[in-house]
């Protein structure tokens, strides 16, 4: 993903970085970055579901991604989750464990 500074007099000057950084980057562009940003305006509710499975380890899948009731919202109802199994075990028992150096 490239940085974008404004300017005052000239407009966005755009600084890509390193093809190397780039390619080990979650987001490997602005191009893809954007796609994702449209997406998750466009349809909020598939774009968070579909992030939600891939993202976190789920113990029960959800019923239902949003239950809104103004001015409350529910997201992922009746799903489980463990949220320091997904911030420290999935990790610690997957590729990390195996890692060299750290």
């Amino acid at each position: 993903m490239s940085i974008r500074i404004g300017l005052h007099a000239s407009g966005f000057r755009v600084f890509p970085p390193p093809p190397e950084f780039s390619a080990k980057a979650h987001i490997k562009s602005l191009e893809e970055y954007e796609a994702l940003y449209k997406q998750s305006i466009d349809d909020p509710e598939s774009f968070l579901g579909r992030r939600g499975q891939a993202i976190l380890h789920w113990f029960k899948p959800w019923d239902k991604v949003l239950e809104w009731n103004e001015p409350w919202a529910k997201w992922f109802v009746g799903g489980k989750l463990n949220l320091s199994y997904n911030c420290v075990d999935r990790h610690a028992l997957g590729a990390a464990a195996t890692r060299p150096g750290d």
